[in-house]
């Protein structure tokens, strides 16, 4: 596919691009052209489509509303089949707003794909962390326990003493202790998008995220660093990458493919996936990062010397 036709222009102080939910696959190992190993996290955008546009003139702010995922339609509220039905999308799984600035609003019913981001750019995604449950004060918060040995009767792991003295008399609010750990909202910062799948809708990202796999996640470029640099060096898409004829009958080809059970992955064999990746050996199956211009092994010093 190419670069869609109407792209706007970046404003380095103000333009803000909507995000997209995702579902976390998994984690997976991968080696760059130096034998560096990346540990990286699967995302997989699962028909995202805008839902709702909400103005400043109407609401008081810019923001998208994306939804992500195929519900059932009987698992779906009369109140959100609604919802759906009036953006002219299907059920989806799970909701995410974004707030946006003017210029990356988006008409209701536009999909979000994995070309919605540029290897090399960095990311924000938030999520629920795993549940643990109610965890002392070791695992929790990482005390390092009381002596294992003489002295001390049957409280290895306990936390020890947590008031003070006479004056203030009391425990002070914030004293960090036994309780429930996990299942809270956490964002993992500045992670680098690896690559992108761009027939199956895959976001690799180096680094772990929050939650469980099989749960969804909120992704975003990154906000604390320059976004200025991922606009100007990578080209990142405004207000989105604007898919083509050729894109669209692309999807539709592989999903259908899919769905008869004709492909099942990649380098599967058959005349169906050597007939498919002969027609589309004009579209890159695989957007690479571009790799980094240091050996951090120095493996390669002996070519430079010849």
């Amino acid at each position: 596919g190419g670069e869609g036709e109407g792209a706007a222009a970046w404003d380095p102080k103000r333009s803000r691009r909507v995000g997209v939910v995702a579902l976390k696959c998994g984690m997976l190992p991968d080696w760059d052209v130096w034998g560096e190993r990346h540990p990286l996290t699967v995302l997989k955008l699962e028909r995202v489509e805008v839902t709702q546009v909400k103005t400043a003139d109407v609401h008081g702010y810019n923001a998208v509303q994306v939804g992500g995922g195929e519900a059932k339609p009987k698992r779906v509220t009369r109140a959100l089949a609604g919802h759906f039905e009036a953006a002219g999308v299907s059920p989806k799984v799970a909701l995410a707003e974004f707030p946006v600035s003017e210029d990356a609003l988006l008409p209701v019913g536009a999909r979000l794909t994995a070309r919605h981001f540029v290897p090399g750019q960095t990311v924000d995604v938030q999520g629920v962390t795993k549940g643990k449950g109610t965890a002392g004060v070791m695992k929790r918060h990482g005390f390092s326990g009381q002596r294992a040995t003489h002295g001390v009767s049957k409280t290895h792991r306990h936390a020890g003493s947590t008031g003070a003295s006479q004056d203030p008399g009391r425990t002070w609010p914030g004293k960090k202790m036994a309780g429930r750990m996990g299942g809270v909202n956490r964002t993992a910062l500045n992670l680098l998008v690896y690559k992108i799948d761009v027939k199956r809708d895959l976001l690799f990202v180096r680094g772990a995220v929050p939650g469980f796999n099989g749960g969804y996640v909120r992704v975003t470029d990154a906000r604390k660093l320059s976004r200025r640099r991922d606009a100007g060096e990578l080209g990142l898409p405004l207000p989105t990458y604007a898919p083509t004829e050729e894109d669209e009958a692309l999807w539709a080809a592989w999903e259908a493919e899919v769905a008869s059970g004709g492909v099942a992955g990649v380098g599967d064999g058959g005349e169906a996936v050597a007939a498919w990746l002969e027609q589309t050996a004009s579209v890159p199956f695989e957007l690479l990062c571009k790799p980094s211009g240091v050996d951090p092994f120095g493996i390669h010093d002996w070519e430079e010397g010849e």
